[in-house]
């Protein structure tokens, strides 16, 4: 358990810190499979701008050369077409991923966050019992240093 101690006071011991650590991990679990989720999404991106540039020159040749120059041209072109369209439907799983991803994540971050927050509000109310057992022994001692130079006073 963590532990936080000021001289010699009581340590201070947070009873969900096992469950606070579990979900610490898995933000951090959370955290690396979207950022990878995100990486994919990019490269399938980065393959169909790449696709979409390759189709777009050759459109571009279909008018020139022999018979058999332009139907080599058409016929590469439909395959870019249906690479592209392969593509496209590879992205739009992708993004679906991603999203779930993070959404995953924001829920993994609401539960950490959650705990963290018991944890803050537990030591500050240990720090406030903390400070009046403090006042009140100071105060005792204030008491009786006061009624013993009264007594002997006297």
């Amino acid at each position: 358990m963590h532990t936080l101690t000021g001289g010699n006071m009581k340590k201070y011991e947070f009873n969900l810190q096992k469950l606070l650590d579990i979900r610490a991990e898995q933000e951090e679990d959370s955290k690396i499979k979207f950022k990878e989720a995100k990486v994919e999404k990019e490269k399938v991106q980065y393959k169909l701008d790449m696709l979409n540039r390759e189709y777009n020159k050759f459109a571009q040749k279909t008018d020139k050369g022999t018979i058999i120059d332009k139907k080599l041209t058409w016929f590469y072109l439909e395959g870019m077409s249906k690479n592209i369209q392969n593509t496209n439907q590879e992205l739009i799983y992708k993004d679906k991923i991603l999203s779930e991803r993070r959404a995953d994540l924001k829920d993994k971050k609401i539960k950490s966050k959650t705990v963290e927050i018991l944890k803050q509000k537990d030591y500050q109310r240990f720090t406030k019992t903390l400070k009046q057992q403090e006042q009140k022994e100071n105060d005792e001692f204030a008491i009786s240093g006061f009624v013993r130079r009264i007594q002997g006073g006297e």
